[in-house]
């Protein structure tokens, strides 16, 4: 039976339209998309086939992946291919970001069944949305985020008397650390533990959570404005500094998601980072992992020390 699904991320609508069984993910599931399915309007359109992959020219090469992706272009599309461990192609998305769409082929999804006395696989016309979304809707997103004056970070964050803070860092200076603690802090929201999505708007600047956590398995599909930035580095006692320009926009590049596939996606985000760090104030924030270091932030706020 025909249907669809509405994905909103970063105030984002993705509209996922299928003719083959949707099928739900396990409770082992790395990615915890169903708070983002929401009614709205629709902004990007995905037409997501099961079965055959299509055939198209892999000459050129733009960017592989270590997470089991790669892409290529042709006739100005953008294609992407998902592989496994064998280096099987699982899934291909051809996307047209100047129609707002994009075209997904995922192989069926599989099962060991009882057959015949024996364990074989059984192959179902259906999908996991959240298989989908875990790569493939990954790179959908990260293309058409330009478009829509966005930019994936890898970052914790919170809100936090209604306004949006995001702690930046490389793998293991503590992102996942801060953001189970500030969910023991009554009054504050947790919006992820690694990804989020920041957007300038009309009123602003504007923080999103993202559906795709990190070690913690934290998100949330609300949103705040954007008040501050604070990179993180690991210490022997907790204190906050505030960092000049150069400092914070070497720091903030290198903590992004760009579509390093599109030379427009790429200048967008160079652009975009320079702008949010002239109008965010940045800080670095050398931290004992426990919890002084959330109560130190909120102090610090309580007496208007950042601003």
């Amino acid at each position: 039976m025909p249907g669809e699904v509405r994905v909103e991320i970063g105030g984002i609508g993705l509209l996922l339209r299928y003719k083959d069984r949707w099928i739900k993910e396990s409770k082992n599931s790395t990615l915890n998309i169903k708070d983002f399915i929401q009614p709205g309007e629709n902004d990007f359109i995905i037409d997501v086939k099961v079965g055959k992959l299509p055939g198209y020219p892999k000459q050129r090469v733009l960017f592989e992946a270590r997470e089991n992706w790669r892409s290529y272009i042709y006739n100005g599309k953008h294609i992407f291919e998902t592989y496994n461990n064998n280096a099987d192609i699982t899934g291909v998305c051809i996307i047209e970001k100047a129609l707002n769409k994009a075209k997904a082929y995922i192989l069926p999804w599989a099962e060991n069944k009882r057959n015949n006395r024996r364990d074989k696989p059984f192959f179902k016309k259906s999908w996991s949305l959240e298989s989908f979304m875990r790569i493939l809707g990954q790179l959908i997103f990260i293309s058409i985020l330009d478009k829509y004056q966005g930019l994936l970070i890898h970052s914790s964050g919170i809100i936090l008397n209604g306004e949006g803070i995001i702690f930046c860092g490389i793998s293991g200076t503590g992102k996942t650390t801060l953001a189970k603690l500030w969910q023991k802090r009554d009054g504050v929201t947790v919006l992820s533990d690694d990804r989020l999505i920041v957007r300038r708007e009309k009123k602003g600047y504007f923080v999103y959570g993202s559906p795709w956590p990190g070690e913690g398995n934290v998100v949330s599909h609300q949103a705040a404005p954007l008040r501050k930035i604070i990179f993180l580095l690991k210490a022997q006692q907790n204190k906050l500094t505030p960092l000049e320009k150069k400092a914070s926009l070497y720091q903030l590049i290198t903590q992004c998601f760009p579509a390093i596939w599109d030379k427009e996606g790429i200048d967008f985000s160079l652009k975009f980072c320079a702008a949010l760090i002239k109008d965010i104030p940045c800080f670095s924030f050398g931290f004992v992992p426990d919890e002084r270091a959330v109560e130190f932030i909120e102090d610090k706020i309580a007496v208007d020390a950042i601003y």
